[in-house]
């Protein structure tokens, strides 16, 4: 995955992050870069530093990226109220209101962000990224990769952000987000999957996004994926985009033309296959009276054909 929210020498850290992977000799055909956001101006600088060494390359979307905007006309302070009226609601409900005074909403940054590493890291473990063992902290690639990440970017900078939701002290559900230019980038959300009943990541993310909203917060960032429950929140998303860039070498000259040329054509004759078959099908219906006959009845396969030629 490549992206970068950083803005000050972004094109600097992309050639250099490019050139980097260009010069590992062996060992790679086909680079491919998933989930470049669309208006970051990321596409942009990859595909002109591909021109400048001469790469061929493939570009195509890929993914939703949801996103909300508390500050955003005509919904200036709405989605702050939005989130409250959810969050009261979901308080509401027997289950919780039995437990409503045990449970403790806060937001953690620095020091205190880094104390949390082992609690968020035992909540994903008892949440269903951690039994399929697809979470962050699954791999140990990755929770050495984040543990390095808490420990630098908590020492000065307000940079990660860290919700915890806790029953009776413990912590039971977190959302890790990065805090960057007065926007929020949610990077990850699970809860401790013995509690579902009360529902732990809904009540959370409802707190967080009311209180962030009431904030000057110009946009929250639910990044990659396209799960159901952002699109019950907000209309709003992005494309993500991949690249695929292909090495100077007949076999990766070959997959650039079996990707290029000879995918598209298959496509399109697969298409005319399946047009021609339904003509068939409908041709000897209607002989049998199983089918009412219509002038009109080829038009799919009539236009597959003319897009064909």
């Amino acid at each position: 995955r490549m992206d970068f929210i950083l803005k000050d020498r972004k094109e600097e850290a992309i050639a250099l992050i490019l050139d980097y992977l260009m010069n590992i000799k062996e060992g790679w055909d086909i680079i491919e870069l998933l989930e470049i956001t669309e208006d970051t101006g990321t596409m942009e600088i990859i595909k002109k530093r591909l021109r400048e060494k001469r790469l061929m390359s493939v570009v195509g979307p890929l993914s939703k990226a949801f996103y909300i905007k508390p500050d955003a006309a005509p919904a200036k302070g709405l989605i702050a109220q939005n989130f409250l009226k959810r969050f009261k609601r979901k308080l509401g409900v027997s289950c919780i209101k039995k437990i409503k005074s045990r449970l403790e909403f806060k937001t953690c940054m620095n020091g205190e962000a880094k104390d949390l590493f082992n609690d968020i890291e035992r909540i994903e473990n008892q949440s269903w990224k951690g039994k399929r063992q697809i979470g962050i902290f699954s791999q140990e690639s990755t929770k050495n990769f984040h543990m390095e990440l808490f420990c630098k970017l908590t020492e000065k900078d307000k940079r990660i952000d860290l919700s915890i939701l806790s029953l009776d002290k413990m912590p039971i559900a977190y959302i890790y987000s990065y805090y960057y230019n007065r926007r929020f980038y949610i990077y990850s959300i699970a809860f401790d999957e013995r509690y579902s009943e009360f529902s732990p990541g809904t009540l959370l993310m409802n707190w967080k996004f009311w209180v962030s909203s009431t904030k000057e917060v110009l946009e929250f960032d639910l990044l990659r994926g396209d799960e159901p429950w952002k699109s019950r929140i907000t209309q709003f998303y992005r494309t993500h985009n991949q690249i695929k860039i292909f090495r100077k070498s007949v076999y990766s000259v070959f997959l650039f033309n079996l990707k290029t040329r000879a995918a598209p054509l298959i496509k399109k004759l697969k298409f005319l296959h399946s047009a021609l078959i339904m003509q068939e099908i409908k041709s000897d219906s209607s002989r049998l009276g199983l089918w009412p006959r219509s002038n009109n009845i080829l038009r799919a396969s009539e236009a597959s054909r003319e897009d064909f030629s």
